[in-house]
């Protein structure tokens, strides 16, 4: 009795302390100039603790920079965590883009986010900007269905994955973005580094295929890092060798 009382009052200060961090993060990003372009946006995270980006800063710097030079009108983001990515994406997208997030609760890379920081996601974006948050699994067939219909004919320029870092995981997500992509669109993908077998991370097993197909930039600071790392991928028209 004792013992899940302690518990709880554990998780209610765990979850005080980082509603005061996105609270705190929230009002930094009021006073951030939409125009701070890449080097700025990524600056901003280490003072925004409530939403920073699982990245390593220099990799996602350079992601940051090619969102920047494209400003794509229609982003698709799988795995969303804090939010810090999704924050960079919203100010780097054009400002009339159409920014969709997918995440899974209780995922096993990600655990998702509360329900509380809906409302932060949402100030994200810009005035003319649409943001859709859905609370919803990758991999499922009314994911496709509920995205076709969002997408409402728009096809994907920019798509970010970091959702299931499992083989046919990160498979599928891609298979998903492509499905739905523009012909000449970028997908970015996290962790492409190799990570420890124990992990459960095969993202690097895929990229090595993916980017023997398809023109490609690698934002990785040593490949002996055991993490992160950052591929980007630029499709074309032609359809390469099925990966799987």
């Amino acid at each position: 009795m004792l013992g899940r009382l302690a518990n709880r009052l554990k998780e209610a200060g765990a979850e005080l302390t980082a509603r005061r961090a996105a609270s705190r993060a929230w009002r930094h990003a009021r006073l951030l100039p939409r125009d701070a372009g890449a080097d700025g946006v990524v600056d901003f995270s280490p003072e925004a603790s409530g939403i920073q980006p699982w990245q390593y800063p220099d990799d996602f710097c350079s992601l940051a920079r090619v969102v920047e030079a494209r400003r794509p009108r229609t982003v698709l983001e799988i795995g969303t965590a804090d939010g810090g990515t999704l924050f960079a994406h919203a100010r780097l997208a054009d400002e009339n883009a159409l920014i969709v997030s997918i995440d899974l609760p209780r995922g096993l890379f990600g655990d998702g986010y509360p329900e509380w920081r809906i409302r932060l996601y949402e100030s994200f974006a810009g005035p003319g900007q649409r943001l859709e948050l859905l609370q919803v699994d990758s991999h499922a067939a009314s994911t496709a269905v509920r995205l076709e219909q969002i997408l409402d004919g728009r096809r994907i320029d920019y798509a970010f994955i970091d959702g299931d870092h499992t083989y046919g995981g990160v498979l599928q997500d891609f298979e998903l973005c492509r499905r739905f992509a523009a012909d000449d669109a970028v997908i970015a993908f996290h962790d492409v580094v190799r990570h420890p077998p124990e992990s459960g991370c095969a993202v690097h097993d895929l990229w090595i295929k993916l980017r023997q197909e398809h023109p490609h930039e690698e934002f990785v600071k040593d490949w002996n890092q055991g993490c992160n790392g950052i591929g980007v991928l630029m499709l074309d028209s032609a359809a390469g060798p099925d990966p799987s």
